[in-house]
């Protein structure tokens, strides 16, 4: 930004907190819900990759798929009958992305204020710009949060109780026991995996009780048994279920108590970016593109705009504004019919903790 050149010499001493106290208050914060679905396991490109092809205005994906049939269409009788059946369609669901998915920030800086700086214009604005890409990424992980917990789906239809299908949307579970980590936990999210036809093992997000719960059981001795004979830290090693501390989780669900497990690609994030291209612009009063997040877990491109330019009240000003247009999909709540076992299944399931 070669406009923003100008560096005053200090007549005092400044320091950074960090300089003073060892202390960075612009710490990024971890967003392990978001740094998942971000990730290279989670995350398809195909569905992003037709969003970013398509011009201007809304942004539409359908994907079609078909479902599987019920066994109550089996009918007796080994051989061929010539009969009448009825039609099977596929159906579909549209993905979309509008202009107003997403989220915008910006601040203002007087000339007069960026004289006074005692450091260089360019390391002052990069810190600036840092934290508008923190907050904005912030609230994309609150986002994120209250999508998945909305988009919870239904666990398979219970052997055990009874439960019939496309009913179930939660499942209680004990963590501890008069104080004592129990496996139970782990083994309901182990074995709902499987019972849900999961083909691989889930992500799991909770709040506070789950932290303590998993670093609970890590905490037990390889050769100690507290539950029947099996070794808790053993059983959760081998029962190969991940879990990640979220407070937006708990702050975001109706229960502090529940978690969301997620099996990689059930959701995903599409985005968009107006300046990528053509819209791209760099000059002496106006910078216009994108920038990346310097995080490489948190792979997100910002629409970014710089202006330089008088306020009407004899202030010349620099306008800072970056935006991320995205929204996040979920498989199908309906891709299997009603009244099979698997109907409402969609790969997220509520666990929630004693």
């Amino acid at each position: 930004m070669s406009a923003l050149s100008s560096f005053i010499a200090c007549p005092n001493v400044q320091l950074s907190l960090f300089d003073s106290f060892g202390y960075d208050n612009l710490k990024a914060e971890p967003l392990p819900l978001l740094s998942f679905i971000l990730s290279a396991q989670n995350r398809s490109e195909v569905i992003q990759n037709q969003i970013n092809f398509r011009d201007h205005g809304r942004k539409t994906v359908e994907v079609v798929y078909g479902q599987r049939f019920l066994e109550s269409m089996v009918q007796a009788g080994g051989r061929v009958t010539c009969g009448t059946f009825a039609n099977d369609g596929e159906t579909s669901v549209l993905y979309s992305l509008t202009p107003s998915d997403g989220y915008h920030v910006g601040f203002k800086l007087t000339a007069s204020e960026l004289e006074e700086r005692c450091e260089q214009d360019s390391a002052y604005i990069a810190r600036e710009i840092f934290k508008m890409m923190d907050v904005l990424t912030r609230k994309v992980a609150t986002n994120a949060a209250i999508q998945v917990i909305a988009n919870g789906g239904n666990f398979a239809s219970d052997v055990d109780a009874g439960s019939p299908a496309g009913t179930t949307t939660f499942k209680a579970t004990t963590t501890f026991t008069s104080g004592v980590p129990q496996t139970t936990a782990v083994e309901e999210i182990a074995f709902q995996n499987m019972a849900n036809d999961f083909t691989q093992m889930p992500f799991v997000f909770g709040g506070e009780k789950w932290w303590k719960y998993i670093k609970a059981l890590n905490a037990i001795a390889p050769g100690a048994f507290n539950d029947g004979g099996v070794s808790a830290s053993l059983y959760a090693s081998q029962a190969g279920v991940t879990f990640g501390y979220d407070r937006r989780i708990q702050l975001n669900s109706s229960n502090a108590l529940n978690a969301m497990a997620i099996i990689p690609g059930a959701v995903q994030m599409i985005s968009f970016n107006e300046f990528k291209g053509i819209l791209e612009m760099n000059d002496s009063t106006l910078v216009q593109g994108t920038l990346q997040h310097p995080d490489p877990a948190l792979p997100l491109t910002f629409d970014y705009r710089a202006e330089y330019t008088c306020n009407g009240a004899d202030q010349k000003v620099w306008n800072f504004e970056i935006s991320l247009n995205h929204d996040f999909i979920f498989l199908p709540a309906d891709m299997y019919q009603a009244g099979d076992r698997l109907e409402g299944v969609n790969g997220i399931l509520t666990f929630r903790s004693n």
